[in-house]
């Protein structure tokens, strides 16, 4: 009863937000595999592996692509893959919080190395630096059972040792919002959320490993170097 695994290709949504920066559904969908444990009543795990698409031409691979009829070409691109996990925590019946790595590697099918229940931070290390990292947390404090705030921090890039140097990698993003059901009166929802995100996130110093899959960010639809508003109220007769 507290364990599901899932196979397929899809888009996941982590995040609070209407519009995630972590994992969001404005991607186009990729092959994953994934499971989500709940540990105890206040305590859930999630993992996912999935394949995302480049758009990099695979150079060494195209001799193999040839068609000597035609003389045409078939693109073959470099893999690019995605694997995440996410720790959420209720801390209180009012107050949940979540955190979650995630990794960009490339041009390998499957790294066993980034397994379930490992610091993700450590095995890229480990590997020579050669991945992209992410991080992010969120927060949600629910006031009751209609109404909720919530707030959310993703960070690109991070390493403890350049968190104070001018020359820095805190490349971040940063959403708040609220959710208030009836407000006014009966059957009305009140929505806002602010998100506001550098312009380094979301890219590496090798492209290969980009938040990216088809050239859209996997995150925050409007991508690097954007600020975004939402505003709606909604009024059911």
């Amino acid at each position: 009863d507290n364990f599901k695994f899932y196979l397929g290709k899809f888009n996941n949504k982590w995040g609070n937000g209407i519009y995630s920066i972590n994992l969001s559904n404005k991607a186009p969908s990729y092959p994953q595999i994934g499971f989500i444990f709940d540990i105890n009543s206040s305590i859930n795990y999630e993992y996912i592996h999935g394949q995302l698409n480049s758009l990099l031409i695979n150079e060494s691979n195209s001799i193999i692509y040839i068609n000597e009829v035609t003389s045409t070409t078939r693109q073959d691109n470099i893999f690019r893959n995605i694997v995440a996990h996410k720790l959420t925590f209720k801390l209180t019946n009012n107050i949940i919080v979540s955190g979650s790595e995630s990794i960009i590697y490339a041009n390998r099918n499957f790294d066993f190395h980034y397994l379930p229940f490992v610091a993700f931070f450590t095995i890229k290390d480990y590997l020579g630096d050669k991945d992209n990292l992410q991080l992010n947390a969120d927060l949600k404090f629910v006031i009751n059972d209609k109404n909720y705030i919530y707030t959310g921090l993703y960070v690109d890039e991070f390493d403890p040792l350049y968190i104070f140097d001018k020359n820095n990698q805190n490349w971040i993003i940063f959403q708040s919002g609220i959710d208030c059901k009836d407000l006014f009166i009966d059957k009305d929802n009140l929505k806002l959320e602010y998100s506001w995100a550098d312009h380094r996130v979301y890219r590496n110093k090798l492209s290969v490993n980009n938040y990216y899959s088809h050239n859209y960010p996997l995150g925050l639809w409007s991508g690097p170097h954007s600020e975004v508003f939402y505003a709606t109220y909604r009024l059911t007769l």
